[in-house]
């Protein structure tokens, strides 16, 4: 390849990046500009000394998280892509530990995103952030048009704003932040593989995780219980199949979230042998995430990433071998799970002959229609414009909706509808940009992230994967690294021009 065209998988980058002269960032970090140093230094080592001053009332343990706060603050003031790879690391794993630890009231995630993605867009290189662009913009909309109607609705009803509803409410802001943090601190191609390595080992953690709950061992379930606040692996055993969590409360969004990491894992994989130096932890990713998301024994998401799989093999031209190895995949996934895979199919399909409905639809989905056709279609009317609020209209005594559209409906109405419906349709695009303009891994990236976005839409009919902790998370970071991805290959081009 010629050095005006530098490829963003191994290859090497043009002359003036990898200098890392003046103006660019070098190869392994950002060249950081402060306008005041001393100013910004000061500001965190004041607001330390006053937070150690409140948190030393505490206890000591309060106190040393203060002080790892502001060595970490001051850090990622100096090295900004720190906290870029630290947030797609940490936050989508992170996600789904209960409210409440460490700081009463938040989670984990939230305090990372509201601290360490403000520092990092605070100190980013202003000559390397990338300007907003069509999805920018319709994702900040999706955000403030869920906060803006949210409000209004609780205005009109005469309802409060509590911690809750304003978590609710704010959760597309996070996400935002979230994005505009890792996409501006990631500017050379290194610094994105990096990312992308770190956020497939937060993946690793979280699946080894599940599949030591799976097996039972030690104190690995009383201890989720208690971090992700939730004992749905024990009650789901009372019913007959042991469906993991793994560090989130549930396995509706840990099965979401390990469908989108073997996407993106399968993908990388698939690329040419020459595309990827860490092949052998990329499958060693591909095999535990695979396991994790079985032993959720979720039908949509494992149904769904066998097609994903295959589109993503069907555009890199090797569907014929892929099919090969989908056969013994399933036969070894059948052998290896038959009991619970035989009871979920119990669960799902047996039932009461007097019971009505079909006997070939699962009862999931039975269920679901009667509840959206007995008690959500008809709190909608009237509803369409703004939808109701962040909350259930009191008239529904089943307080989840099982779908995102319908949740989506009762928050922001139509509008909202149609400003997700935008929201995956700029996303997409971006992918195929991605795709169509680099080689390697971040085109095998776009492409696990293109077959997720498609995928998810009919999964979401029955689930609100894009809005739970977790698997939102890993949306808007994936789509992060993979716009960042394509910045990079653009930076990197116009450096071997000037050269």
């Amino acid at each position: 390849m010629s050095a005006a065209a530098p490829s963003i998988g191994p290859a090497a980058l043009a002359p003036g990046e990898a200098a890392g002269r003046r103006g660019l960032p070098s190869a392994d970090r950002a060249v950081h500009v402060w306008r005041h140093p001393g100013l910004q230094m000061t500001a965190v080592l004041i607001a330390g000394a006053v937070l150690l001053g409140a948190a030393a009332t505490q206890g000591a343990l309060p106190a040393i998280a203060v002080l790892l706060g502001v060595a970490g603050t001051l850090v990622v003031l100096e090295r900004p892509w720190i906290g870029g790879i630290a947030l797609v690391a940490v936050v989508p794993v992170a996600a789904g530990l209960r409210r409440g630890l460490p700081v009463p009231g938040l989670r984990l995630s939230e305090l990372l995103i509201g601290g360490l993605a403000i520092v990092v867009l605070f100190s980013a290189d202003r000559r390397v952030v990338p300007r907003w662009r069509a999805f920018d913009w319709v994702a900040l909309l999706y955000a403030l048009v869920t906060l803006g109607f949210g409000l209004w609705d609780l205005h009109q009803r005469g309802d409060a704003v509590n911690s809750t509803r304003l978590g609710t409410l704010l959760g597309p802001l996070q996400f935002f932040l979230l994005y505009r943090a890792v996409v501006s601190s990631l500017p050379t191609p290194q610094l994105v593989r990096r990312a992308l390595w770190w956020l497939m080992g937060g993946g690793v953690v979280a699946a080894l995780v599940a599949l030591l709950q799976y097996a039972k061992v030690g104190p690995v379930i009383s201890l989720l219980n208690n971090v992700a606040g939730g004992d749905n692996f024990e009650d789901a055993a009372s019913g007959g199949v042991a469906r993991v969590t793994g560090p989130f409360s549930h396995a509706q969004p840990a099965s979401a979230y390990f469908f989108l990491l073997v996407c993106v894992a399968a993908a990388v994989c698939l690329g040419e042998r020459d595309d990827v130096r860490r092949r052998s932890s990329t499958w060693a990713v591909l095999a535990l995430s695979a396991l994790a998301l079985m032993a959720t024994f979720t039908m949509g998401p494992i149904l769904s990433v066998l097609v994903a799989i295959a589109l993503v093999a069907f555009w890199r031209r090797k569907l014929r071998v892929v099919s090969l190895w989908f056969i013994v995949a399933c036969l070894a996934g059948a052998l290896a799970f038959s009991g619970p895979i035989s009871g979920r199919l119990d669960q799902q399909f047996a039932r009461d002959p007097a019971a009505s409905g079909s006997a070939l639809v699962p009862q999931t989905l039975t269920y679901r229609y009667q509840i959206w056709t007995d008690q959500y279609f008809p709190a909608l009317r009237g509803r369409l414009v703004t939808g109701y609020g962040p909350d259930i209209p009191p008239e529904i005594t089943w307080r989840f909706t099982e779908s995102l559209y319908i949740t989506l409906a009762l928050r922001g109405g139509i509008p909202l509808l149609i400003l997700y419906a935008a929201f995956v349709l700029a996303l997409a695009g971006e992918s195929v940009r991605t795709i169509k303009e680099t080689e390697g891994v971040p085109r095998a990236m776009a492409q696990g992230l293109l077959a997720a976005l498609i995928l998810l839409l009919p999964m979401q009919v029955i689930q609100a994967y894009f809005i739970q902790a977790g698997p939102g998370h890993l949306v808007w970071a994936l789509g992060a690294l993979v716009i960042a991805a394509r910045n990079a290959r653009n930076r990197a081009v116009a450096a071997a021009a000037e050269a």
